[in-house]
């Protein structure tokens, strides 16, 4: 995408609302495919490939397949923009290359909370709300918007449980 389309984008779709989603929901398409055949209990099988992607063989009765479905990677994004764009700190440095306005991210370990909160509000103009969201999860899973100094180890606490429990889902799948 050029530099240009991107700030027409920004430029003209309204950006002052969030959407909302209750925790816990799946927002991975894949992984909606599993759990809908595990609720309506029809055969499959769930391979894990690389990265943590997922393959369902869907079966028939007599357990004969009938296809595979997966993770979809569309052929006109490059393997360097799919690398760049799935990790939340190479696009924030993209950006910043492309002179575009983007955060300004640390990374923290799950038990830097202390160091994190001094970190966060040294600068006054943080004090009216930063961000939290862990590097490893997507879709918006444990982002905290308009955190404060006041409910800073709320959210904090919060966005670690979430990481806690999706990292024993990804075991336990």
């Amino acid at each position: 995408m050029k530099n240009i389309d991107l700030k027409y984008i920004y430029d003209n779709k309204p950006h002052t609302e969030m959407n909302q989603y209750p925790i816990g929901i799946q927002r991975n398409t894949i992984l909606q495919y599993i759990d809908f055949l595990e609720e309506n209990n029809y055969k499959h099988y769930v391979k894990k490939l690389k990265k943590g992607h997922r393959s369902i063989t869907l079966k028939r009765e007599d357990g004969t397949n009938i296809d595979v479905l997966k993770s979809p990677i569309y052929p006109t994004n490059s393997k360097v923009g799919r690398q760049i764009a799935i990790d939340k700190f190479k696009t924030e440095k993209h950006l910043k290359g492309a002179n575009l306005l983007t955060t300004n991210s640390a990374i923290y370990q799950m038990d830097d909370r202390e160091e994190a909160k001094l970190n966060a509000f040294k600068d006054k103009e943080l004090e009216k709300g930063i961000v939290i969201k862990p590097l490893n999860l997507s879709l918006g899973k444990g982002v905290f918007v308009n955190v404060t100094k006041e409910n800073f180890d709320e959210h904090w606490n919060q966005c670690v449980k979430i990481m806690k429990k999706m990292a024993v889902q990804k075991k336990m799948a």
